[in-house]
């Protein structure tokens, strides 16, 4: 139900308006870190999978992408009000592969689900009636390199290109309006 989940796509647009402001940058480090580990503290308790899959109700439907939202705002809207403890985690470099490939990631995640889910059944043949947890086991491995695969390949070979397109293009019109200035102020 993706059309409930819009209040993640409006608290983006307000934390990255609120990030603009003046007075964001003001917001005193307990407040900050308070904002971003409850935010992290929220978002693991809803993404733990005994929570989430127990049952598929109202609560799993509705609540939880939007209180998983806010938990993710909330570390947001902390991480770009200034630093914190956790700078020193989520400013090292280790994760700056998966920043640039957040969004391929995102875009390619639901669509490897079905082939990872088809080679899990293949590769580790369960029994009938196996454990949840054993099939998570057998699907997660295929789950994440086809993800992974596939984010890779739509950064590589369409996101990088379009993005470097954008870049020249930007390059050169900026370029011009500079010769254009200049021409008309002489």
């Amino acid at each position: 139900p993706f059309h409930l989940t819009c209040e993640s796509l409006v608290l983006g647009f307000a934390i990255a308006w609120m990030s603009r402001q003046t007075w964001s940058s003001r917001i005193s480090r307990p407040v900050r870190e308070a904002l971003f580990w409850g935010g992290s503290a929220g978002v693991l308790y809803w993404l733990v999978p005994s929570v989430v899959l127990r049952t598929i109700d109202a609560r799993t439907i509705v609540l939880a992408p939007a209180l998983i939202g806010l938990g993710f705002g909330a570390m947001v809207f902390a991480a770009v009000s200034g630093s914190g403890s956790y700078s020193v985690v989520v400013g090292h470099a280790m994760w700056r592969p998966l920043a640039t490939g957040s969004y391929t990631l995102y875009l390619t995640h639901m669509m490897v689900l079905p082939l990872a889910a088809a080679l899990a059944g293949g590769a580790i043949p369960l029994a009938d009636g196996a454990s949840l947890t054993a099939r998570w086991i057998a699907f997660l491995p295929w789950y994440l390199v086809l993800t992974a695969l596939s984010a890779y390949i739509l950064h590589r070979y369409v996101e990088r290109p379009v993005l470097e397109w954008r870049d020249r293009r930007l390059r050169t019109t900026a370029y011009a309006s500079a010769e254009r200035a200049v021409a008309h102020a002489a």
